[in-house]
Protein backbone atom coordinates (compact mmCIF):
# COMPACT_ATOMS: atom_id res chain seq x y z
CA UNK A 1 0.00 0.00 0.00
CA UNK A 2 1.56 3.37 -1.03
CA UNK A 3 1.59 6.58 1.53
CA UNK A 4 -1.37 8.24 0.17
CA UNK A 5 -3.39 4.95 0.83
CA UNK A 6 -1.97 4.50 4.07
CA UNK A 7 -2.60 8.17 4.74
CA UNK A 8 -6.88 7.88 3.86
CA UNK A 9 -7.06 4.52 5.66
CA UNK A 10 -5.82 6.13 8.77
CA UNK A 11 -7.36 9.27 8.82
CA UNK A 12 -11.13 7.48 8.38
CA UNK A 13 -10.05 5.24 10.92
CA UNK A 14 -9.24 8.16 13.10
CA UNK A 15 -13.33 9.35 12.57
CA UNK A 16 -14.33 5.22 13.29
CA UNK A 17 -12.10 5.44 16.54
CA UNK A 18 -15.02 7.66 18.31
CA UNK A 19 -17.30 5.01 17.96
CA UNK A 20 -14.82 2.34 18.09
CA UNK A 21 -12.45 3.23 21.42
CA UNK A 22 -10.18 -0.25 20.77
CA UNK A 23 -9.27 1.50 17.35
CA UNK A 24 -7.21 4.47 18.61
CA UNK A 25 -3.97 1.98 20.00
CA UNK A 26 -4.02 0.91 15.83
CA UNK A 27 -4.36 4.81 14.86
CA UNK A 28 -1.75 5.65 16.88
CA UNK A 29 0.51 2.90 15.64
CA UNK A 30 -0.10 3.86 12.48
CA UNK A 31 0.90 7.57 13.34
CA UNK A 32 4.27 6.27 14.38
CA UNK A 33 4.70 4.33 11.39
CA UNK A 34 3.82 7.36 8.57
CA UNK A 35 6.22 9.56 10.47
CA UNK A 36 8.87 6.65 10.77
CA UNK A 37 8.80 6.76 14.89
CA UNK A 38 8.61 4.16 17.28
CA UNK A 39 5.55 5.14 18.89
CA UNK A 40 2.88 7.09 19.70
CA UNK A 41 0.43 8.28 22.63
CA UNK A 42 -2.32 10.43 23.03
CA UNK A 43 -3.68 11.88 26.61
CA UNK A 44 -5.90 14.33 28.19
CA UNK A 45 -4.48 16.68 31.09
CA UNK A 46 -6.55 18.62 33.75
CA UNK A 47 -4.77 21.81 34.19
CA UNK A 48 -6.62 22.20 37.66
CA UNK A 49 -6.20 19.10 39.49
CA UNK A 50 -2.88 18.41 38.09
CA UNK A 51 -3.21 14.44 36.92
CA UNK A 52 -3.72 12.90 33.25
CA UNK A 53 -7.43 12.24 32.60
CA UNK A 54 -7.01 9.64 29.79
CA UNK A 55 -4.85 8.28 27.43
CA UNK A 56 -4.80 5.58 24.64
CA UNK A 57 -1.17 4.12 23.93
CA UNK A 58 0.63 2.93 20.10
CA UNK A 59 3.99 0.91 20.87
CA UNK A 60 3.95 2.50 24.96
CA UNK A 61 4.76 0.38 27.41
CA UNK A 62 1.64 0.57 29.87
CA UNK A 63 3.42 0.35 32.96
CA UNK A 64 6.18 3.00 31.80
CA UNK A 65 3.13 5.12 31.09
CA UNK A 66 1.60 4.45 34.89
CA UNK A 67 5.11 5.66 36.08
CA UNK A 68 4.61 8.61 34.20
CA UNK A 69 1.33 9.09 35.35
CA UNK A 70 1.46 8.45 39.11
CA UNK A 71 5.36 9.97 39.68
CA UNK A 72 6.06 12.10 36.72
CA UNK A 73 3.45 14.69 36.38
CA UNK A 74 5.86 17.71 36.02
CA UNK A 75 8.59 16.37 33.98
CA UNK A 76 10.71 18.13 31.21
CA UNK A 77 8.33 17.51 28.21
CA UNK A 78 5.54 19.11 29.91
CA UNK A 79 6.53 22.33 28.72
CA UNK A 80 4.95 21.97 25.01
CA UNK A 81 1.46 22.42 27.09
CA UNK A 82 2.08 26.45 27.26
CA UNK A 83 1.99 26.14 23.01
CA UNK A 84 -0.99 26.86 21.37
CA UNK A 85 -3.23 23.79 19.64
CA UNK A 86 -1.67 23.09 16.64
CA UNK A 87 2.11 23.74 16.94
CA UNK A 88 4.61 21.26 16.42
CA UNK A 89 7.12 21.21 19.14
CA UNK A 90 10.15 19.37 19.75
CA UNK A 91 11.52 17.86 22.81
CA UNK A 92 15.00 18.80 22.09
CA UNK A 93 13.94 22.52 21.64
CA UNK A 94 12.47 21.67 25.53
CA UNK A 95 15.32 19.87 26.87
CA UNK A 96 18.58 19.02 25.24
CA UNK A 97 19.16 15.00 25.47
CA UNK A 98 22.27 15.56 27.48
CA UNK A 99 20.22 17.15 30.37
CA UNK A 100 17.18 14.79 29.94
CA UNK A 101 19.60 11.58 30.28
CA UNK A 102 19.85 13.34 33.80
CA UNK A 103 16.26 13.35 34.97
CA UNK A 104 13.89 10.29 36.97
CA UNK A 105 11.87 11.05 34.05
CA UNK A 106 14.44 9.74 31.12
CA UNK A 107 15.54 6.19 33.80
CA UNK A 108 11.97 5.66 35.00
CA UNK A 109 9.79 6.11 31.66
CA UNK A 110 12.19 6.96 28.72
CA UNK A 111 14.89 4.75 28.50
CA UNK A 112 12.79 1.45 29.55
CA UNK A 113 11.40 1.99 26.00
CA UNK A 114 14.15 2.99 24.31
CA UNK A 115 12.87 6.91 23.66
CA UNK A 116 14.73 9.54 23.43
CA UNK A 117 13.12 11.77 21.27
CA UNK A 118 9.34 13.53 20.97
CA UNK A 119 7.46 15.82 18.86
CA UNK A 120 4.65 17.19 20.72
CA UNK A 121 1.33 18.81 19.49
CA UNK A 122 -1.85 20.29 21.68
CA UNK A 123 -4.42 19.06 19.93
CA UNK A 124 -6.51 20.81 22.00
CA UNK A 125 -5.35 23.65 24.71
CA UNK A 126 -7.50 24.86 26.47
CA UNK A 127 -6.52 27.16 30.28
CA UNK A 128 -8.04 24.28 32.38
CA UNK A 129 -7.78 21.26 30.05
CA UNK A 130 -5.13 19.89 27.63
CA UNK A 131 -4.83 17.26 24.87
CA UNK A 132 -1.41 16.32 23.54
CA UNK A 133 -0.36 13.92 21.23
CA UNK A 134 3.27 12.84 21.24
CA UNK A 135 5.27 10.99 18.36
CA UNK A 136 8.50 9.45 20.07
CA UNK A 137 11.86 7.86 18.63
CA UNK A 138 15.12 6.26 19.92
CA UNK A 139 18.22 8.15 20.28
CA UNK A 140 19.46 6.20 16.66
CA UNK A 141 16.77 7.64 14.79
CA UNK A 142 16.65 10.94 16.02
CA UNK A 143 14.01 13.73 15.81
CA UNK A 144 11.57 13.88 13.21
CA UNK A 145 12.56 15.63 10.21
CA UNK A 146 10.95 18.11 7.89
CA UNK A 147 9.30 15.77 5.58
CA UNK A 148 7.67 13.57 8.49
CA UNK A 149 6.44 16.88 10.63
CA UNK A 150 4.64 17.53 7.29
CA UNK A 151 3.26 14.11 7.11
CA UNK A 152 1.66 14.89 10.94
CA UNK A 153 0.85 18.32 9.90
CA UNK A 154 -1.52 16.36 7.24
CA UNK A 155 -3.04 14.63 9.75
CA UNK A 156 -3.47 17.04 12.59
CA UNK A 157 -6.97 18.35 10.93
CA UNK A 158 -8.61 15.47 10.87
CA UNK A 159 -6.92 14.03 14.35
CA UNK A 160 -8.50 17.24 16.09
CA UNK A 161 -12.01 16.74 15.25
CA UNK A 162 -12.91 13.34 16.22
CA UNK A 163 -10.73 14.34 19.63
CA UNK A 164 -12.33 17.73 20.22
CA UNK A 165 -15.90 15.93 19.93
CA UNK A 166 -14.65 13.39 22.38
CA UNK A 167 -13.57 15.88 24.74
CA UNK A 168 -16.93 17.73 24.46
CA UNK A 169 -18.79 14.70 25.47
CA UNK A 170 -16.52 14.13 28.56
CA UNK A 171 -18.24 17.43 29.88
CA UNK A 172 -21.39 15.34 30.38
CA UNK A 173 -20.00 12.79 32.81
CA UNK A 174 -17.35 13.77 35.08
CA UNK A 175 -16.71 10.79 37.81
CA UNK A 176 -15.87 11.37 41.16
CA UNK A 177 -12.25 11.63 42.04
CA UNK A 178 -11.14 8.32 43.57
CA UNK A 179 -9.15 7.20 46.54
CA UNK A 180 -5.56 6.56 46.70
CA UNK A 181 -6.25 3.03 47.20
CA UNK A 182 -7.98 2.60 44.00
CA UNK A 183 -5.59 4.96 41.95
CA UNK A 184 -2.88 2.37 42.57
CA UNK A 185 -4.87 0.27 40.24
CA UNK A 186 -5.26 2.66 37.32
CA UNK A 187 -6.20 1.61 33.92
CA UNK A 188 -7.76 4.53 32.36
CA UNK A 189 -11.02 3.66 29.98
CA UNK A 190 -10.86 5.38 26.74
CA UNK A 191 -12.04 8.83 27.04
CA UNK A 192 -12.09 9.57 23.25
CA UNK A 193 -14.67 7.15 22.11
CA UNK A 194 -18.40 7.37 23.00
CA UNK A 195 -20.19 4.34 21.17
CA UNK A 196 -23.37 5.36 22.77
CA UNK A 197 -23.84 8.72 20.71
CA UNK A 198 -24.09 7.11 17.19
CA UNK A 199 -26.27 10.36 15.81
CA UNK A 200 -23.71 13.14 16.11
CA UNK A 201 -20.07 11.78 15.40
CA UNK A 202 -17.70 14.12 13.71
CA UNK A 203 -18.04 14.46 10.10
CA UNK A 204 -15.46 11.96 8.12
CA UNK A 205 -14.00 13.29 4.90
CA UNK A 206 -15.53 12.39 1.62
CA UNK A 207 -15.90 8.81 0.09
CA UNK A 208 -15.80 7.47 4.22
CA UNK A 209 -17.90 5.34 5.38
CA UNK A 210 -18.05 4.95 8.72
CA UNK A 211 -18.66 1.85 11.12
CA UNK A 212 -22.18 1.21 12.46
CA UNK A 213 -22.73 2.71 15.83
CA UNK A 214 -23.58 -0.52 18.07
CA UNK A 215 -25.23 1.19 20.99
CA UNK A 216 -23.85 0.43 24.87
CA UNK A 217 -23.61 2.21 27.80
CA UNK A 218 -19.74 4.18 28.08
CA UNK A 219 -17.08 3.23 30.05
CA UNK A 220 -16.66 5.27 33.53
CA UNK A 221 -13.56 6.84 32.80
CA UNK A 222 -11.43 6.28 36.17
CA UNK A 223 -9.04 8.98 37.08
CA UNK A 224 -5.40 8.96 39.29
CA UNK A 225 -4.46 11.10 41.69
CA UNK A 226 -0.79 12.56 42.92
CA UNK A 227 0.50 10.22 45.23
CA UNK A 228 1.23 11.80 48.52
Amino acid sequence: MGYERKREALVGMMYDAVLDGSLWSTVLEGIADLTGSAAALIHGYSVDREIYTFHELGRIDPDCKRRHELYHVVNPWMRASRFSAGRVVRSDDLIQLAQLKRTAFYDDVLRPQNIAHATIVNVVSRPEFKVSINIERSEAKGPLGERDIAALNSLLPHLRRPVSYGCACMITRRPRRPSAMHSMRYRPASSLSMPHIGYCSPMPPPGHRPKICRFASPPVPKYPVRPA
